[in-house]
Protein backbone atom coordinates (compact mmCIF):
# COMPACT_ATOMS: atom_id res chain seq x y z
CA UNK A 1 0.00 0.00 0.00
CA UNK A 2 1.31 3.52 -0.50
CA UNK A 3 1.93 5.94 2.04
CA UNK A 4 -0.27 8.39 0.41
CA UNK A 5 -3.10 5.48 0.27
CA UNK A 6 -2.65 4.68 3.91
CA UNK A 7 -2.38 8.21 4.71
CA UNK A 8 -5.91 9.27 3.55
CA UNK A 9 -7.38 6.21 5.47
CA UNK A 10 -6.21 7.24 8.87
CA UNK A 11 -7.26 10.97 8.13
CA UNK A 12 -10.83 9.48 7.24
CA UNK A 13 -10.14 7.29 10.43
CA UNK A 14 -9.46 10.25 12.59
CA UNK A 15 -12.14 12.14 11.50
CA UNK A 16 -14.88 9.33 11.96
CA UNK A 17 -13.49 8.60 15.42
CA UNK A 18 -13.12 11.99 16.62
CA UNK A 19 -16.74 12.39 15.62
CA UNK A 20 -17.75 9.18 17.93
CA UNK A 21 -15.57 10.70 20.64
CA UNK A 22 -17.23 13.96 20.59
CA UNK A 23 -20.76 12.83 20.43
CA UNK A 24 -20.18 10.30 23.17
CA UNK A 25 -18.57 13.33 25.20
CA UNK A 26 -21.97 15.03 24.85
CA UNK A 27 -24.08 12.17 25.50
CA UNK A 28 -22.19 11.07 28.62
CA UNK A 29 -21.92 15.02 30.03
CA UNK A 30 -25.84 15.09 29.79
CA UNK A 31 -26.11 11.96 32.09
CA UNK A 32 -24.17 13.41 34.45
CA UNK A 33 -25.86 16.75 34.52
CA UNK A 34 -29.04 15.06 34.75
CA UNK A 35 -27.74 13.30 37.56
CA UNK A 36 -26.57 16.19 39.25
CA UNK A 37 -30.63 17.14 39.46
CA UNK A 38 -31.50 13.51 40.96
CA UNK A 39 -28.82 14.99 43.60
CA UNK A 40 -31.13 18.03 43.57
CA UNK A 41 -33.84 16.42 44.71
CA UNK A 42 -32.22 15.05 47.95
CA UNK A 43 -31.05 18.28 48.57
CA UNK A 44 -27.35 17.27 48.25
CA UNK A 45 -26.53 19.87 45.72
CA UNK A 46 -28.13 23.35 43.93
CA UNK A 47 -28.23 23.06 40.29
CA UNK A 48 -30.94 24.31 37.82
CA UNK A 49 -33.29 21.67 37.07
CA UNK A 50 -32.58 20.53 33.08
CA UNK A 51 -35.41 21.82 31.41
CA UNK A 52 -34.93 19.74 27.86
CA UNK A 53 -35.69 15.94 27.30
CA UNK A 54 -32.82 13.73 26.23
CA UNK A 55 -34.95 13.19 23.01
CA UNK A 56 -34.55 16.82 22.27
CA UNK A 57 -30.69 16.61 23.22
CA UNK A 58 -29.78 13.49 21.29
CA UNK A 59 -31.77 15.28 17.93
CA UNK A 60 -29.12 18.41 17.83
CA UNK A 61 -25.94 16.62 19.72
CA UNK A 62 -24.87 14.76 15.50
CA UNK A 63 -25.05 18.66 14.93
CA UNK A 64 -22.84 20.01 17.36
CA UNK A 65 -20.25 17.51 16.58
CA UNK A 66 -20.41 18.30 13.30
CA UNK A 67 -19.68 22.04 14.42
CA UNK A 68 -16.72 20.72 16.34
CA UNK A 69 -15.50 18.97 13.60
CA UNK A 70 -15.94 21.76 11.25
CA UNK A 71 -13.80 24.15 13.83
CA UNK A 72 -10.96 21.23 14.31
CA UNK A 73 -10.55 21.59 9.89
CA UNK A 74 -10.50 24.58 10.29
CA UNK A 75 -7.36 24.62 12.72
CA UNK A 76 -5.39 22.11 11.27
CA UNK A 77 -6.36 18.97 13.18
CA UNK A 78 -5.94 16.87 10.77
CA UNK A 79 -3.02 17.91 8.44
CA UNK A 80 0.32 16.06 8.85
CA UNK A 81 -1.41 13.95 11.10
CA UNK A 82 1.71 11.14 10.43
CA UNK A 83 4.33 13.21 11.70
CA UNK A 84 2.93 14.24 15.19
CA UNK A 85 4.20 13.26 18.47
CA UNK A 86 2.07 12.73 21.56
CA UNK A 87 2.58 16.21 23.15
CA UNK A 88 1.78 17.85 19.73
CA UNK A 89 -1.35 15.80 19.47
CA UNK A 90 -2.46 16.63 22.62
CA UNK A 91 -1.79 20.01 22.15
CA UNK A 92 -3.85 20.01 18.90
CA UNK A 93 -6.79 18.64 20.68
CA UNK A 94 -6.74 21.05 23.77
CA UNK A 95 -6.66 23.77 20.79
CA UNK A 96 -9.97 22.21 19.22
CA UNK A 97 -11.77 21.54 21.90
CA UNK A 98 -11.26 24.83 23.77
CA UNK A 99 -12.26 26.58 20.61
CA UNK A 100 -15.64 24.81 20.43
CA UNK A 101 -16.05 25.00 24.20
CA UNK A 102 -15.85 28.67 23.66
CA UNK A 103 -18.08 29.16 20.41
CA UNK A 104 -20.54 27.15 22.42
CA UNK A 105 -20.47 28.89 25.36
CA UNK A 106 -21.10 31.75 23.50
CA UNK A 107 -24.05 30.20 21.13
CA UNK A 108 -25.84 28.83 24.60
CA UNK A 109 -25.62 32.29 25.92
CA UNK A 110 -27.83 33.82 23.11
CA UNK A 111 -29.73 30.86 22.39
CA UNK A 112 -30.94 30.59 26.02
CA UNK A 113 -31.41 27.58 28.48
CA UNK A 114 -34.21 25.95 26.03
CA UNK A 115 -31.18 23.98 23.97
CA UNK A 116 -28.04 24.27 25.79
CA UNK A 117 -26.54 23.87 29.78
CA UNK A 118 -23.71 25.32 29.94
CA UNK A 119 -22.63 22.87 32.58
CA UNK A 120 -23.19 20.00 29.54
CA UNK A 121 -20.98 21.59 27.44
CA UNK A 122 -18.23 21.79 30.75
CA UNK A 123 -18.41 18.56 31.18
CA UNK A 124 -18.25 17.43 27.18
CA UNK A 125 -15.08 19.86 26.84
CA UNK A 126 -13.46 17.43 29.95
CA UNK A 127 -14.57 14.20 28.64
CA UNK A 128 -13.94 14.94 24.88
CA UNK A 129 -10.37 15.70 26.07
CA UNK A 130 -9.94 12.17 27.81
CA UNK A 131 -11.89 10.86 24.54
CA UNK A 132 -10.10 12.61 21.72
CA UNK A 133 -6.86 11.56 22.75
CA UNK A 134 -7.38 8.01 23.79
CA UNK A 135 -8.40 7.52 20.03
CA UNK A 136 -6.50 9.28 18.41
CA UNK A 137 -3.01 7.95 20.20
CA UNK A 138 -4.90 4.27 19.47
CA UNK A 139 -4.61 5.32 15.85
CA UNK A 140 -1.38 6.44 15.91
CA UNK A 141 -0.59 2.97 17.37
CA UNK A 142 -2.27 1.35 15.16
CA UNK A 143 0.05 3.25 12.16
CA UNK A 144 2.81 2.88 13.67
CA UNK A 145 2.30 -0.68 13.69
CA UNK A 146 1.60 -0.72 9.68
CA UNK A 147 4.73 1.38 8.94
CA UNK A 148 6.83 -1.38 11.08
CA UNK A 149 5.26 -4.10 8.86
CA UNK A 150 6.56 -2.03 6.03
CA UNK A 151 2.76 -1.14 5.29
CA UNK A 152 2.14 2.58 3.43
CA UNK A 153 5.97 3.47 4.90
CA UNK A 154 7.31 5.97 2.28
CA UNK A 155 10.58 4.36 0.08
CA UNK A 156 13.27 7.10 0.07
CA UNK A 157 15.83 7.23 -1.52
CA UNK A 158 19.54 9.54 -0.50
CA UNK A 159 21.22 10.80 -3.14
CA UNK A 160 24.99 12.54 -2.03
CA UNK A 161 25.87 12.25 1.47
CA UNK A 162 27.03 16.22 1.76
CA UNK A 163 28.71 17.30 5.04
CA UNK A 164 26.54 16.06 7.13
CA UNK A 165 24.18 13.49 5.43
CA UNK A 166 26.19 10.83 7.26
CA UNK A 167 24.82 11.69 10.56
CA UNK A 168 21.65 12.24 9.48
CA UNK A 169 21.66 8.37 8.30
CA UNK A 170 23.22 7.35 11.33
CA UNK A 171 20.23 9.02 13.80
CA UNK A 172 17.48 7.15 11.59
CA UNK A 173 19.62 3.64 11.71
CA UNK A 174 20.04 4.19 15.51
CA UNK A 175 15.98 5.46 16.02
CA UNK A 176 14.41 4.84 13.65
CA UNK A 177 12.30 7.72 11.08
CA UNK A 178 8.51 6.69 11.71
CA UNK A 179 7.06 6.65 8.45
CA UNK A 180 9.78 6.11 6.19
CA UNK A 181 11.44 3.12 4.75
CA UNK A 182 15.49 3.86 3.45
CA UNK A 183 16.01 1.95 0.49
CA UNK A 184 19.51 2.78 -0.31
CA UNK A 185 22.16 5.43 -0.81
CA UNK A 186 23.14 7.01 -4.02
CA UNK A 187 26.75 8.76 -4.77
CA UNK A 188 28.42 10.45 -7.11
CA UNK A 189 30.95 8.00 -8.42
CA UNK A 190 31.08 4.45 -7.22
CA UNK A 191 34.54 4.65 -6.24
CA UNK A 192 33.66 7.37 -4.08
CA UNK A 193 31.90 5.41 -1.53
CA UNK A 194 32.57 6.68 1.99
CA UNK A 195 34.88 5.17 4.35
CA UNK A 196 35.68 5.81 7.49
CA UNK A 197 39.13 8.04 8.25
CA UNK A 198 41.98 6.28 9.60
CA UNK A 199 43.20 7.15 12.94
CA UNK A 200 46.57 8.47 13.62
CA UNK A 201 47.24 6.11 15.78
CA UNK A 202 47.01 2.16 15.55
CA UNK A 203 44.37 0.59 16.28
CA UNK A 204 45.24 -2.31 19.71
CA UNK A 205 45.35 -5.93 17.94
CA UNK A 206 41.70 -7.01 18.62
CA UNK A 207 41.10 -10.09 20.78
CA UNK A 208 38.43 -11.46 19.41
CA UNK A 209 37.52 -11.98 15.44
CA UNK A 210 38.02 -9.37 12.95
CA UNK A 211 34.95 -8.48 11.33
CA UNK A 212 35.23 -6.32 8.21
CA UNK A 213 32.53 -3.45 7.48
CA UNK A 214 30.40 -4.15 4.60
CA UNK A 215 31.67 -2.25 1.67
CA UNK A 216 28.32 -1.83 0.15
CA UNK A 217 26.87 -0.31 3.53
CA UNK A 218 26.59 3.27 4.03
CA UNK A 219 26.23 4.11 7.26
CA UNK A 220 24.19 1.27 7.88
CA UNK A 221 21.86 1.61 4.26
CA UNK A 222 23.03 -0.20 0.85
CA UNK A 223 24.46 1.81 -1.21
CA UNK A 224 22.73 1.74 -4.71
CA UNK A 225 25.54 2.70 -6.82
CA UNK A 226 25.97 6.11 -8.64
CA UNK A 227 23.76 9.01 -9.36
CA UNK A 228 23.26 8.05 -13.00
CA UNK A 229 21.41 5.10 -11.88
CA UNK A 230 18.83 7.50 -10.10
CA UNK A 231 16.28 7.29 -13.06
CA UNK A 232 16.58 3.89 -14.01
CA UNK A 233 15.77 3.29 -9.84
CA UNK A 234 12.60 5.16 -10.13
CA UNK A 235 11.88 3.94 -13.24
CA UNK A 236 11.98 0.05 -12.03
CA UNK A 237 11.05 0.65 -8.11
CA UNK A 238 8.75 2.35 -6.35
CA UNK A 239 10.73 5.48 -4.64
CA UNK A 240 8.07 7.96 -2.75
CA UNK A 241 10.75 10.38 -1.91
CA UNK A 242 14.44 11.47 -2.45
CA UNK A 243 17.02 13.29 -0.07
CA UNK A 244 19.42 15.20 -1.38
CA UNK A 245 22.24 16.10 0.96
CA UNK A 246 23.70 19.31 -0.36
CA UNK A 247 27.37 20.65 -0.19
CA UNK A 248 29.27 17.94 -3.08
CA UNK A 249 26.86 18.47 -6.02
CA UNK A 250 27.06 21.54 -8.21
CA UNK A 251 24.17 23.65 -9.68
CA UNK A 252 23.84 21.85 -12.43
CA UNK A 253 23.87 18.16 -10.94
CA UNK A 254 21.25 19.23 -8.26
CA UNK A 255 18.90 20.84 -10.81
CA UNK A 256 19.37 17.55 -13.00
CA UNK A 257 18.44 15.32 -9.74
CA UNK A 258 15.63 17.78 -8.83
CA UNK A 259 14.26 17.61 -12.80
CA UNK A 260 14.50 13.66 -12.98
CA UNK A 261 12.12 13.17 -9.50
CA UNK A 262 9.67 16.46 -10.85
CA UNK A 263 9.61 14.16 -13.70
CA UNK A 264 8.21 11.03 -11.88
CA UNK A 265 6.51 12.69 -9.69
CA UNK A 266 8.31 11.79 -6.75
CA UNK A 267 8.97 14.03 -3.53
CA UNK A 268 12.41 16.11 -3.11
CA UNK A 269 13.43 16.73 0.04
CA UNK A 270 16.87 18.90 0.68
CA UNK A 271 19.65 18.36 3.99
CA UNK A 272 21.58 21.56 3.46
CA UNK A 273 25.56 22.25 3.30
CA UNK A 274 24.62 25.73 5.21
CA UNK A 275 21.77 26.39 7.57
CA UNK A 276 19.46 28.59 4.99
CA UNK A 277 16.59 28.11 3.09
CA UNK A 278 15.11 29.43 -0.19
CA UNK A 279 11.98 30.86 -1.35
CA UNK A 280 10.13 27.34 -2.42
CA UNK A 281 11.65 25.53 0.64
CA UNK A 282 10.62 24.98 4.15
CA UNK A 283 11.64 23.03 6.81
CA UNK A 284 9.68 19.43 7.62
CA UNK A 285 10.95 18.37 10.94
CA UNK A 286 14.24 17.97 12.39
CA UNK A 287 16.29 14.81 13.11
CA UNK A 288 19.31 14.62 14.82
CA UNK A 289 19.68 18.40 15.30
CA UNK A 290 20.19 18.27 11.37
CA UNK A 291 17.01 20.07 9.55
CA UNK A 292 15.33 18.72 6.67
CA UNK A 293 14.04 21.14 3.95
CA UNK A 294 11.32 19.63 1.60
CA UNK A 295 9.39 21.25 -0.73
CA UNK A 296 6.76 23.54 0.57
CA UNK A 297 3.61 22.01 1.07
CA UNK A 298 0.70 23.49 -0.84
CA UNK A 299 -2.94 24.03 0.47
CA UNK A 300 -4.26 21.87 -1.93
CA UNK A 301 -3.35 18.39 0.02
CA UNK A 302 -5.10 16.42 2.62
CA UNK A 303 -8.40 17.40 3.51
CA UNK A 304 -8.22 20.26 1.13
CA UNK A 305 -8.08 18.26 -1.62
CA UNK A 306 -11.63 16.11 -0.61
CA UNK A 307 -13.66 19.23 -0.16
CA UNK A 308 -12.40 20.41 -3.36
CA UNK A 309 -13.59 17.20 -4.79
CA UNK A 310 -16.59 17.17 -2.95
CA UNK A 311 -17.49 21.04 -4.34
CA UNK A 312 -16.23 19.98 -7.79
CA UNK A 313 -18.49 16.58 -7.78
CA UNK A 314 -21.52 18.39 -6.37
CA UNK A 315 -21.52 21.57 -9.14
CA UNK A 316 -20.98 19.61 -12.04
CA UNK A 317 -23.35 17.48 -11.63
CA UNK A 318 -26.11 20.15 -10.43
CA UNK A 319 -24.23 21.58 -14.05
CA UNK A 320 -25.21 18.20 -16.15
CA UNK A 321 -28.63 18.06 -14.52
CA UNK A 322 -29.53 21.91 -15.14
CA UNK A 323 -27.51 22.73 -18.45
CA UNK A 324 -28.80 19.31 -20.22
CA UNK A 325 -31.60 21.09 -22.12
CA UNK A 326 -29.26 24.02 -23.24
CA UNK A 327 -26.48 21.22 -23.68
CA UNK A 328 -28.57 19.13 -26.04
CA UNK A 329 -29.48 22.50 -28.43
CA UNK A 330 -26.10 23.34 -28.73
CA UNK A 331 -25.54 19.81 -29.86
CA UNK A 332 -28.21 20.23 -32.30
CA UNK A 333 -26.81 22.91 -33.64
CA UNK A 334 -23.36 21.57 -33.96
CA UNK A 335 -24.79 18.44 -35.90
CA UNK A 336 -27.05 20.53 -38.60
CA UNK A 337 -24.12 22.96 -38.96
CA UNK A 338 -21.42 20.35 -40.45
CA UNK A 339 -21.35 16.76 -40.70
CA UNK A 340 -19.60 14.81 -38.59
CA UNK A 341 -19.79 14.09 -34.57
CA UNK A 342 -20.72 16.74 -31.92
CA UNK A 343 -18.40 15.78 -29.72
CA UNK A 344 -14.55 16.09 -30.21
CA UNK A 345 -11.85 14.54 -27.73
CA UNK A 346 -8.29 15.25 -27.45
CA UNK A 347 -5.51 14.11 -25.70
CA UNK A 348 -4.69 16.56 -22.71
CA UNK A 349 -2.05 16.07 -19.63
CA UNK A 350 -3.82 15.51 -15.98
CA UNK A 351 -3.07 14.91 -12.18
CA UNK A 352 0.21 13.77 -11.55
CA UNK A 353 0.73 13.91 -15.69
CA UNK A 354 -1.52 10.97 -16.40
CA UNK A 355 -3.12 11.55 -20.13
CA UNK A 356 -6.82 12.04 -20.17
CA UNK A 357 -9.61 12.23 -23.00
CA UNK A 358 -10.66 16.14 -23.17
CA UNK A 359 -14.44 16.48 -24.37
CA UNK A 360 -15.48 19.56 -26.31
CA UNK A 361 -18.43 20.67 -28.71
CA UNK A 362 -16.90 20.25 -32.08
CA UNK A 363 -16.12 23.74 -33.63
CA UNK A 364 -14.07 22.69 -36.65
CA UNK A 365 -15.11 20.65 -39.65
CA UNK A 366 -14.49 17.29 -39.46
CA UNK A 367 -11.64 16.68 -41.05
CA UNK A 368 -9.42 19.62 -39.64
CA UNK A 369 -10.78 18.20 -36.17
CA UNK A 370 -9.24 15.48 -36.80
CA UNK A 371 -5.61 17.32 -36.97
CA UNK A 372 -6.39 19.78 -34.48
CA UNK A 373 -4.35 18.06 -31.83
CA UNK A 374 -0.75 18.94 -34.00
CA UNK A 375 -1.59 23.17 -33.61
CA UNK A 376 -1.43 25.38 -31.17
CA UNK A 377 -5.06 27.10 -30.34
CA UNK A 378 -4.98 30.75 -31.79
CA UNK A 379 -7.99 33.30 -32.35
CA UNK A 380 -10.21 33.48 -35.51
CA UNK A 381 -9.17 30.02 -36.79
CA UNK A 382 -9.99 28.95 -40.44
CA UNK A 383 -11.16 25.29 -39.74
CA UNK A 384 -13.99 26.77 -37.83
CA UNK A 385 -17.59 25.96 -38.25
CA UNK A 386 -20.14 28.82 -38.62
CA UNK A 387 -21.58 28.07 -34.78
CA UNK A 388 -17.98 26.62 -33.90
CA UNK A 389 -17.24 30.49 -34.35
CA UNK A 390 -19.96 31.25 -32.05
CA UNK A 391 -19.44 28.55 -29.26
CA UNK A 392 -15.70 29.03 -29.01
CA UNK A 393 -16.40 33.07 -28.25
CA UNK A 394 -18.85 32.32 -26.09
CA UNK A 395 -16.96 29.15 -24.28
CA UNK A 396 -19.62 27.00 -24.84
CA UNK A 397 -17.51 24.30 -26.51
CA UNK A 398 -16.15 23.43 -23.09
CA UNK A 399 -19.11 22.42 -21.60
CA UNK A 400 -18.80 18.78 -22.26
CA UNK A 401 -15.80 19.19 -19.96
CA UNK A 402 -18.64 18.98 -16.63
CA UNK A 403 -18.46 15.11 -17.51
CA UNK A 404 -14.30 15.29 -17.49
CA UNK A 405 -15.45 16.89 -14.29
CA UNK A 406 -17.70 14.66 -12.60
CA UNK A 407 -15.10 11.38 -13.51
CA UNK A 408 -12.13 13.17 -11.29
CA UNK A 409 -10.32 14.08 -14.52
CA UNK A 410 -10.41 17.67 -13.77
CA UNK A 411 -11.79 20.10 -11.58
CA UNK A 412 -13.59 23.34 -11.99
CA UNK A 413 -10.84 25.81 -11.34
CA UNK A 414 -7.53 25.17 -12.24
CA UNK A 415 -4.55 25.16 -14.53
CA UNK A 416 -5.94 24.58 -18.10
CA UNK A 417 -4.54 21.52 -19.31
CA UNK A 418 -2.04 21.22 -22.19
CA UNK A 419 -1.80 18.39 -25.12
CA UNK A 420 1.18 15.64 -24.12
CA UNK A 421 3.84 16.54 -27.16
CA UNK A 422 3.61 20.19 -25.65
CA UNK A 423 4.26 19.72 -21.91
CA UNK A 424 7.50 17.74 -22.89
CA UNK A 425 8.93 20.48 -24.50
CA UNK A 426 7.62 23.23 -22.06
CA UNK A 427 8.70 21.20 -18.95
CA UNK A 428 12.53 21.30 -20.86
CA UNK A 429 11.84 24.87 -21.49
CA UNK A 430 10.38 25.56 -18.01
CA UNK A 431 12.12 23.56 -15.27
CA UNK A 432 8.76 24.92 -12.71
CA UNK A 433 6.14 23.85 -15.37
CA UNK A 434 5.51 20.18 -14.12
CA UNK A 435 4.30 21.51 -10.67
CA UNK A 436 1.05 22.25 -12.57
CA UNK A 437 0.09 18.48 -12.58
CA UNK A 438 0.40 18.57 -8.79
CA UNK A 439 -3.32 19.25 -8.80
CA UNK A 440 -6.46 18.37 -11.17
CA UNK A 441 -6.59 21.07 -14.32
CA UNK A 442 -9.31 22.80 -14.61
CA UNK A 443 -12.25 24.72 -16.55
CA UNK A 444 -11.07 27.61 -15.46
CA UNK A 445 -8.24 28.99 -14.07
CA UNK A 446 -6.57 32.34 -12.68
CA UNK A 447 -4.73 32.56 -15.34
CA UNK A 448 -6.98 32.93 -17.55
CA UNK A 449 -9.65 35.60 -15.89
CA UNK A 450 -6.74 37.39 -16.23
CA UNK A 451 -6.17 37.53 -19.59
CA UNK A 452 -3.67 34.83 -20.26
CA UNK A 453 -6.18 32.40 -22.43
CA UNK A 454 -5.58 31.04 -26.38
CA UNK A 455 -2.20 32.18 -27.75
CA UNK A 456 -0.46 33.88 -25.09
CA UNK A 457 2.61 33.53 -22.91
CA UNK A 458 3.10 30.18 -21.65
CA UNK A 459 5.81 31.57 -19.24
CA UNK A 460 3.30 34.63 -18.15
CA UNK A 461 0.24 31.90 -17.45
CA UNK A 462 2.71 29.32 -15.53
CA UNK A 463 3.45 32.53 -13.04
CA UNK A 464 -0.48 32.56 -12.66
CA UNK A 465 -1.03 28.77 -12.64
CA UNK A 466 1.62 28.48 -9.67
CA UNK A 467 0.47 31.56 -7.65
CA UNK A 468 -3.15 29.99 -8.17
CA UNK A 469 -1.59 26.52 -6.68
CA UNK A 470 0.35 27.73 -3.83
CA UNK A 471 -2.46 30.39 -2.39
CA UNK A 472 -5.77 28.12 -3.25
CA UNK A 473 -8.40 28.40 -1.07
CA UNK A 474 -12.43 27.70 -1.35
CA UNK A 475 -12.92 31.12 -1.96
CA UNK A 476 -10.15 31.72 -3.93
CA UNK A 477 -12.23 28.89 -6.86
CA UNK A 478 -15.57 31.23 -6.18
CA UNK A 479 -14.03 34.24 -7.19
CA UNK A 480 -12.61 32.44 -10.41
CA UNK A 481 -15.79 31.50 -11.13
CA UNK A 482 -17.57 34.73 -10.66
CA UNK A 483 -14.50 36.43 -12.80
CA UNK A 484 -15.18 33.50 -15.68
CA UNK A 485 -19.43 34.44 -15.52
CA UNK A 486 -19.07 37.85 -15.65
CA UNK A 487 -16.71 37.51 -18.40
CA UNK A 488 -18.30 34.30 -20.39
CA UNK A 489 -20.48 36.13 -23.15
CA UNK A 490 -17.60 38.37 -23.62
CA UNK A 491 -14.42 36.40 -24.09
CA UNK A 492 -12.42 35.98 -26.98
CA UNK A 493 -10.86 33.06 -28.33
CA UNK A 494 -10.92 29.43 -26.82
CA UNK A 495 -8.77 28.61 -23.44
Amino acid sequence: MKARTLNRIFTCLFILTDFVAIFLSFVTAYVIRRQADVATSLDLIEVPVLDFAFRDFIRIAPWISLAWLLLFVLTGQYSRIEKRTATQEMYRIFQGTSLGLLSLMVFAFFQGRNLFSRLIIVYAWSISLFALGTGRLLLHFCLNFLWSRGIGTRRTLFCSLGKIGRPFLEGIRQRGWSGHQMIGVLEKEFHEVPTEEPDLLPEPTPKGPIIEPDPGLIAGFPYRGSIQELTAILVNERVDEVIIGLGTLSDPETTEIFSICQLHHVRVSFIPDVMSLTSRLSVSETLNGIPLLSQKRYPLQGFSAIVKRLFDISLSGVGLIVLSPFMALVALLVKTGSPGPVLYGQERTGLFGRTFRILKFRSMHHQSAEKQGVHWTVANDKRRTGIGRLIRRTNLDELPQLWNILKGDMSLVGPRPEQPQFVQQLKKDLPLYNERHAIRPGLTGWAQVNGWRGNTSIAERLQYDLFYIENWSLGFDLKIMLLTFRSFFFARGAY
